[in-house]
């Protein structure tokens, strides 16, 4: 899966976490938490992939995080 692929599959999967909060009625806001979401677990796996030799799997997952941010 390339970057933008798995970015893209992961917003959507977040986005559509079912929610009783009345924050949640705006899509636009809906779209605002679950990349912000999104961006604190990339940020995780960044970190933890830090430790590796060699960093394919950070680099990987900096690439999705900037594509992350283009949504």
């Amino acid at each position: 899966m390339t970057p933008k692929q798995k970015a893209k599959y992961l917003f959507f999967k977040f986005k559509n976490i079912d929610s009783d909060s009345e924050m949640f009625d705006n899509f636009k806001m809906k779209d605002f938490y679950a990349q912000r979401c999104l961006l604190i677990l990339v940020d995780e796996f960044i970190y933890e992939t830090s430790f590796e030799v060699p960093n394919i799997r950070q680099r990987y997952w900096l690439k999705v995080k900037q594509e992350i941010n283009k949504l």
